[in-house]
């Protein structure tokens, strides 16, 4: 019984509780200030509502179901394909009003069968067909000891470079810094690699060996060379050379005129150098021209350059990506396709 009486004292007390809980009971809002900037106060429900044009669920966007409310922005907006005009789909695409759906625009791509190469693919970023990883539009794309084979759009070495011991001579390795193909050790390219004066490079096995100059007379010696009678060994004549060690530090001894010529990448002066290039007479370098460059790194970040000696402003840094053709160099076009010059 004491139980029972308990129960219905605690009954009565939590009924007590809540009726005398309504009267002072709070609405959500009072007035627009208390909702979402895209909301409005019913005043007589004392709830937050969406404002004339805004939604809470896509049930207030149609019943066509093309239409979703974006729970961003509380807007309206049309489902991918469905559209009324461009504004409507992506920058890629334009709205095709007869049918009410987003159609991708000329020279864009919605995904790799729209790419006729078959070294392309629609690129998900730009949506444009551009080259695969590994495969490259032309040389620009490459490193400066490439060119790229146009018909498999892969980059190669050029002669006399390298990107792995592979493409050397079996007497080189591959320079991983240069990319240039030097001799092994123990080998030779030309005389200037063997440590000893009264060597010479044998370019038929590539190793460096002792010079025979014993004479009685001219004919003894080469052509180049005359008898030194006292010392009976062959002396080279004035003005030629038996090996690079005859001539100056940035020589060699070129094997069919025996001459004196600069090293590769050395000059005496500047018609040693390329046309982007002048001679540095105190180093015998050839050295970069102001306002000229001979691969990208002498260009600035975002810039190639121009290395087709067909084209205008060859030699010349030209901006990589372009929106117009005033974005390139001279005797360059923007290609609207791949936003880059060409």
């Amino acid at each position: 019984m004491r139980f029972q009486v308990l129960l219905i004292a605690a009954i009565f007390l939590v009924s007590f509780i809540a009726l005398a809980g309504c009267p002072n009971q709070k609405p959500s809002c009072k007035d627009d200030s208390s909702c979402e900037n895209w909301q409005q106060c019913d005043i007589s429900t004392g709830r937050c509502v969406p404002q004339v044009g805004y939604c809470t669920t896509a049930a207030e966007c149609g019943t066509d179901n093309k239409k979703i409310c974006n729970p961003n922005t509380h807007l309206c907006q049309f489902k991918q394909p469905y559209c009324e005009d461009d504004i409507d789909c992506e920058s890629w695409q334009s709205c095709d009003t007869v049918l009410g759906e987003c159609k991708t625009r000329l020279g864009r791509c919605a995904s790799d069968a729209f790419c006729t190469n078959e070294w392309e693919f629609c690129n998900p970023e730009y949506h444009k067909c551009l080259p695969k990883p590994g495969r490259f539009l032309d040389s620009i794309d490459c490193e400066s000891w490439q060119n790229c084979n146009k018909d498999t759009k892969r980059c190669y070495s050029k002669l006399g470079y390298c990107a792995t011991t592979d493409e050397c001579e079996r007497w080189q390795l591959c320079d991983l810094n240069t990319h240039a193909c030097s001799p092994k050790q123990g080998f030779c390219g030309n005389d200037r690699d063997c440590t000893q004066a009264s060597q010479a490079c044998n370019l038929d096995t590539h190793r460096c060996e002792s010079i025979s100059s014993a004479c009685s007379g001219d004919s003894d010696c080469n052509w180049w060379q005359l008898c030194d009678l006292q010392q009976r060994a062959c002396a080279t004549r004035t003005g030629f050379c038996s090996m690079a060690q005859e001539c100056s530090q940035w020589e060699e001894c070129a094997k069919d005129t025996h001459k004196c010529t600069p090293s590769q990448g050395a000059c005496g002066s500047d018609s040693n150098c390329a046309v982007w290039q002048s001679c540095n007479v105190n180093t015998h370098a050839c050295e970069k021209k102001p306002g000229y460059c001979g691969s990208d790194a002498d260009c600035a970040t975002g810039q190639k350059c121009e290395l087709d000696v067909s084209k205008l402003g060859v030699f010349q840094c030209y901006q990589l990506l372009c929106s117009s053709n005033a974005d390139c160099g001279a005797g360059s076009i923007c290609d609207s396709q791949t936003n880059r010059c060409k």
